[in-house]
């Protein structure tokens, strides 16, 4: 029988009490290979990163191996002793660390037998699921393994996978979501036993136990003796792609591995049996609220190929106009139309390819809401010489990247959001977009050869023969550009502000994503 928690009224209020003020301080807490629990960080930033690190090794053409760990009875094996030792070590003081352990160790248990409560008793481990705090401390607990896993990496006992394979820069060797854990390391004996040796020593620290029979084993590129390999690791092996944290990983991002589950998930909801009983006006409230989110997910990461999206579009409007995919009804208004918001005389359907580019241009602005590891990465792998602040382009369009289907709209998010250069540190004068949403390499090309003196938006005022004033010379030939050129330069240059640099944000001030980009691209 699986005991159940069931958690007091007073418990539940100090715990909420005392996760909301150490809230802002998780992020700085908590590694950075953790995406679970942490306020910015979500599960797609992390199939991201392993996608990515995943296509440079493929690149490399060194064998490599990817595995995934499967921990058992996750919240309900954690070691207590080890627990207070990771606050009492986190600097928490005294008065805090009473509260902690007063709350853990008074937790109660009741198991349900014939479907009626035995009585309660203590527990001896375990995190209660439900309790605010839960989560937070389990991820402590699980930060063990990131920390012995940069331990053996830094001693040499494990090498990860690079983004940057010839210079092996931008390592990434693990990559944690609460208990969901991929690991990175070479197709060698060596490494398998260390890393075998890591698991063990995590195992008997924290109480959570690695089950390996469950855990499985990715080869990357040709790797030999396998066998041997799992066998070392006591795991089965599979080959990729397989499914990471609800995303492919290791797949083509045109390939039908990803998109044929997101097919038949679709039809799977619309049932004929469902659409007989719905009138037209049930069936848009079908169609508008569950069939329309059901691609979000995926989405989010990869661009719909265009047979995808007209498949998904045909299913969905056979279902509106005749309640089933097997019937074929008049269609009494065009698709197109079905499409546009009810103010312009449509009904309201989202439009699947405008909601995949939404959903896609947010990695573009996710890359002006401040500073994370992924953004590191790959600023790494794709250099850009042109903007500090953004990835350049892709490598090429075969592949497992991500960042190949993101990049495709680029000119559309463009087209709806502005660069507030701020005192102009961390964007190009020339190539950023940052006046009026194009660059000033557009707007005069012939002065850009002879600008090459300004690398950034203040570059000029460090110089002491010009500001951004009017009283000084400008540092290039004048007879080499027009006047008139020069003059609408300057008009450009006339209300550049002196705060901090704001990159991506939208047209309308103070405007959120969703309110703003997504919004726009999506009707």
């Amino acid at each position: 029988f699986r005991p159940i928690s069931l958690i007091g009224s007073l418990n539940k209020l100090i715990s909420k009490v005392l996760f909301a003020r150490i809230q802002p301080l998780v992020k700085s807490i908590i590694s950075y290979h953790q995406f679970a629990g942490v306020k910015g960080r979500q599960s797609h930033e992390a199939n991201f990163i392993a996608n990515e690190v995943l296509d440079s090794r493929k690149r490399s053409g060194k064998p490599g191996l990817i595995l995934k760990l499967d921990i058992e009875k996750a919240f309900d094996s954690v070691n207590w002793n080890c627990l207070f030792n990771i606050v009492r070590s986190m600097g928490f003081n005294q008065k805090f660390h009473k509260w902690i352990k007063g709350i853990v160790s008074q937790s109660k248990l009741s198991v349900l037998v014939n479907g009626e409560a035995t009585g309660f008793f203590s527990m001896e481990r375990g995190l209660e699921q439900g309790d605010s705090l839960s989560p937070f401390l389990f991820n402590l607990v699980m930060d063990i393994l990131a920390f012995m896993l940069d331990a053996a990496n830094a001693a040499g006992l494990l090498s990860g996978f690079y983004f940057d394979e010839d210079r092996r820069r931008g390592e990434v060797s693990h990559i944690l979501y609460a208990d969901d854990a991929v690991i990175f390391c070479d197709a060698t004996e060596h490494e398998v036993t260390n890393l075998l040796a890591v698991l063990l020593c995590f195992q008997s620290v924290t109480g959570l136990k690695v089950n390996l029979e469950k855990s499985k084993l990715f080869p990357v590129g040709e790797v030999p003796h396998l066998d041997r390999l799992a066998d070392l690791l006591c795991c089965d092996w599979d080959f990729l792609p397989t499914i990471y944290l609800g995303l492919p990983l290791g797949a083509s991002p045109t390939s039908g591995t990803i998109w044929n589950p997101l097919i038949s998930r679709v039809q799977s909801r619309l049932q004929g049996w469902k659409g007989r009983f719905l009138s037209i006006g049930g069936r848009l409230v079908l169609i508008k609220s569950v069939l329309a989110s059901q691609p979000t997910y995926l989405c989010s990461l990869y661009r719909a190929p265009t047979h995808v999206v007209q498949t998904i579009e045909k299913l969905q409007c056979s279902f509106l106009w005749s309640g089933s995919q097997e019937q074929n009804k008049f269609h009494l208004v065009s698709w197109d139309r079905c499409k546009q918001p009810k103010k312009w005389g449509g009904l309201g359907i989202p439009d699947f390819k405008r909601h995949n580019t939404a959903l896609l241009s947010k990695w573009w602005w996710k890359f002006a809401c401040g500073d994370s590891w992924w953004k590191d990465l790959m600023r790494i792998k794709y250099p850009n010489e042109d903007s500090q602040w953004m990835p350049g382009k892709p490598l090429s369009p075969v592949g497992c990247s991500p960042w190949s289907q993101v990049y495709k709209v680029k000119e559309e998010f463009w087209k709806f959001a502005v660069i507030s250069p701020g005192s102009g540190d961390c964007i190009s004068f020339w190539r950023d977009r940052w006046v009026k949403g194009v660059t000033l390499a557009d707007c005069f090309p012939r002065g850009v050869h002879c600008a090459f003196l300004i690398s950034r938006a203040d570059s000029g005022r460090r110089q002491d023969s010009y500001n951004w004033g009017s009283g000084r010379r400008f540092p290039i030939q004048v007879s080499l550009v027009e006047p008139r050129t020069i003059q609408n330069l300057l008009v450009c240059l006339a209300d550049l502000s002196s705060e901090d640099t704001h990159p991506g944000r939208t047209k309308t001030e103070r405007l959120d994503y969703a309110q703003q980009v997504s919004f726009v691209l999506c009707t």
